[in-house]
Parts: structure tokens; C-alpha cells; sequence
């Protein structure tokens, strides 16, 4: 009673649990690997090779993958899944080696997850990023451009600001010229009185 329990357990549990033979054969597969292959009862999946749902250009991969975890590597591996209408969905994999299984065929146990979703939120975080830098190239080159705006204010008032003293001091001497110009004239006057 207590495996029939737990049998139904992993059945009905979210994740995608199967068991492959080393020649890739379904011989266990949870509901929630069912549909993510797309079938509707165990006997459509069972007894069926796994690399039938995974598409050709990448049958060479997964039967690397299979090969190294049946001869006793646990790995992880990307790959797509076909589904019935031709769409892919990017899947990982966690393989694990079954070699004591009590029915005495070599297999392992397989965990699967779609990552497409996940895929999506990082292509999604990778645009945001690059408008990120954009916008953060675009604001340092506005401060560069702000503080040469800034540098070259300061440099013209320092230039007015000199020019002004310039003017001050020429004023002066123009003002101190006329005053020597007009003593001058007096000077004259004052001799030319005295000779008449």
C-alpha cells in the first residue's frame, strides 16, 4: 500500500520525473512529463525512445549525455523538446545513473524543467541591461559635455573679469591724464598771464 502511495506521489508532483533505459527507452515517466512531451497517457510515452522527442540536429548531443550518465556520470545537459505541433521549448536536464534498480535493467533518473520562460526573463534582463549602458553612455557624455560647458564658462568670466580690470585701470590712467592734460593747461595759462 505505502509504494502504491508513493508512486502516486511522484506521479502527481510538478516536476518532470522519468526513468530511461541506457538505450533511452521510457520505461517510467511521471504527469508533468507527460506534458511536457505532449502525450495524453503513459502508453503513448512508454516503450518509446526519448530522442524522438528531442529534435535531430540534436540527437548527437543527448545520446552523448545519455551514454555518460548510464556509465555512471551524473550530468546536466540543455536541449530542446519537439512538441507535437513543431514548436521547441528549451529543457534542462538532470540525469542521475539507476544501477541497483530492482528490476535489473540499467537506466537512470531523469529530472526535466522548460527554461523557456526563464530564457525569455533573461533575453528580457540582457535588452534592459544594454538600454541601461545606453542611457549610462549617454549621461556620462552629457556630464563631459556639462563640464566642459562648465570649464569653458568659468574660463570666459575669468577673460571678462580681466578684460574689466583692463578697462578699470585704463579709465585711470586716462582720467590721471586729463587731470596732468588740464595742470598742464593751467600751468600754461598761468605762465602766459604772468609774461603779459
Amino acid at each position: 500500500m505505502e509504494v502504491v502511495h508513493l508512486r502516486r506521489l511522484l506521479d502527481v508532483q510538478p516536476g518532470c520525473l522519468m526513468r530511461l533505459g541506457a538505450d533511452g527507452t521510457v520505461l517510467a515517466a511521471n504527469d508533468a512529463a507527460l506534458m511536457l512531451l505532449g502525450e495524453r497517457s503513459r502508453a503513448e510515452a512508454l516503450g518509446r525512445d526519448f530522442a524522438l522527442w528531442i529534435p535531430p540536429d540534436q540527437h548527437d548531443r543527448w545520446r552523448a549525455f545519455t551514454l555518460g550518465v548510464v556509465r555512471g556520470s551524473p550530468s546536466s545537459i540543455e536541449c530542446d523538446i519537439a512538441g507535437p505541433s513543431g514548436t521547441r521549448h528549451p529543457t534542462l536536464f538532470h540525469a542521475v545513473p539507476l544501477a541497483d534498480h530492482p528490476d535489473g535493467v540499467a537506466s537512470m533518473a531523469v529530472a526535466a524543467r522548460v527554461i523557456s520562460a526563464q530564457r525569455q526573463l533573461e533575453a528580457a534582463v540582457d535588452e534592459l541591461r544594454k538600454q541601461l549602458d545606453g542611457r549610462t553612455a549617454e549621461l556620462q557624455a552629457r556630464d563631459e559635455a556639462l563640464a566642459t560647458a562648465e570649464g569653458a564658462r568659468r574660463a570666459s568670466e575669468a577673460n571678462c573679469n580681466r578684460a574689466l580690470a583692463d578697462v578699470r585701470q585704463l579709465e585711470m590712467a586716462l582720467n590721471e591724464f586729463a587731470k596732468r592734460q588740464k595742470q598742464v593747461i593751467a600751468d600754461r595759462s598761468v605762465e602766459g598771464e604772468g609774461r603779459g
